[in-house]
């Protein structure tokens, strides 16, 4: 509580560092979800960036962009790109995370390592409200 906290990641830093010129720049993962499509509903164009795995797509940011696409469809309407609609065709609503991503290199190396628990407590859906957002030069909770 009130305190700093610095965080580097082998991709989310860059992610972030190449979605500057941006007017907002939200943080959304599977935990916060449903509050990061509430916020996205303020906007009138919304650009989903996926940070990936050293320079590669992630099959798990992949599903995440799916499920925010596929919430925000519910909502209001939605204009895709291909890959946006690529990302929906792909996903089953109904399917559990854990089976969805059970070939997931990054996960099962992740698992591998000993952060089996990290990657369960990563998949569980919308258990946090914060959206972290960048705001000159940090990232804070909205």
């Amino acid at each position: 509580g009130g305190k700093s906290l610095i965080l580097t990641t082998t991709n989310g830093t860059l992610a972030v560092k190449n979605c500057l010129g941006a007017n907002s720049l939200l943080m959304g993962a599977f935990l916060n979800l449903d509050a990061v499509v509430n916020k996205l509903l303020r906007f009138t164009e919304v650009v989903l960036v996926c940070a990936g795995t050293e320079n590669n797509y992630s099959m798990d940011d992949g599903l995440c962009a799916a499920w925010i696409i596929h919430r925000l469809k519910l909502r209001v309407k939605t204009e895709l790109d291909d890959l946006g609609h690529h990302l929906l065709e792909g996903l089953n609503p109904a399917q559990h995370l854990t089976s969805a991503l059970k070939d997931c290199h990054h996960l099962n190396y992740l698992v591998s390592k000993g952060y089996a628990r990290d990657v369960d407590y990563c998949l569980q859906v919308d258990i946090h409200r914060v959206v972290p957002v960048y705001d000159d030069g940090r990232i804070i909770a909205s």
